[in-house]
């Protein structure tokens, strides 16, 4: 297996090795590497894009975890919101603190 990073890492060649034990380990490294990659591979193609609006949209279910940017009025400052769980009473827009 061969991982493209800044340099390029290749893991032993797990046939070549004669011991039964360190050919396991080397598997199951490869298996819970591979598994990690693919997660933060579906993480990263699954990121939505924060939206711009000039107006809030729902909040629900379907929105938890979305992102807007509240762009200002003229002259007035952009702010960005997350939709989240209000802890019992339903979904709401929250601002996150830009500094």
């Amino acid at each position: 297996m061969i991982f493209r990073t800044r340099s390029v890492t290749q893991l032993p060649d797990i046939e070549r090795i004669r011991d039964d034990s360190i050919k396991v380990t080397l598997a199951e490294l490869n298996d819970i590497l591979l598994e990690n990659f693919r997660n933060i591979y579906d993480d990263a193609v699954n990121l939505e894009k924060t939206e711009r609006v000039t107006a809030f949209p729902t909040a629900n279910l379907a929105s938890r975890g979305k992102t807007v940017l509240l762009e200002g009025t003229a002259g007035g400052a952009d702010s960005l919101w997350i939709c989240a769980d209000t802890g019992g009473a339903g979904y709401g827009w929250k601002q996150i603190a830009l500094t």
